[in-house]
């Protein structure tokens, strides 16, 4: 693919928001002072970023020491943005890191407009202001020079 962009780049050269997720998420004794934290994933497809061993995964985030935001949804008649907000809301009252592994607010995906995780971590920073809560809210951005 990168070569059909006429890019001079290989793949190992890429380094992606989920890459650097990953990395925090296998480093979180340093930054979180947490050695195998317990994470409730918020997405909606497969749980590619969690192939390591020493990430345990939970359902209940009451318990969760991290919510790994990597949540999408397609624009339908009958979508419920709000259908995530308590587990959303019960991170940001925990205090919790919460870390946002995509930025984009939203993408155009084949003619569907599509909710990306930033859309929702705009939530969680909202929730924040109010909340004087905002400062477990991590987010990932790319920089392009």
């Amino acid at each position: 693919m990168l070569q059909s962009w006429h890019l001079a780049v290989n793949e190992e050269q890429i380094i992606t928001a989920g890459s650097v997720a990953a990395h925090m998420i296998v480093n979180s004794a340093n930054l979180w002072g947490v050695r195998y934290p317990f994470i409730y994933h918020l997405l909606e497809d497969i749980n590619y970023l969690m192939d390591a061993e020493q990430i345990m995964l939970t359902t209940n985030i009451h318990k969760a020491d991290l919510l790994l935001l990597t949540l999408y949804c397609d624009q339908t008649a009958d979508l419920d943005l709000n259908q995530w907000d308590p587990v959303l809301e019960t991170a940001s009252i925990r205090k919790i890191p919460i870390l946002g592994a995509c930025p984009d607010i939203g993408i155009m995906q084949q003619g569907v407009y599509r909710y990306c995780a930033g859309y929702f971590a705009e939530k969680v920073k909202q929730w924040g202001e109010r909340l004087s809560m905002q400062e477990n809210l991590i987010l990932l951005y790319t920089n392009v020079s």
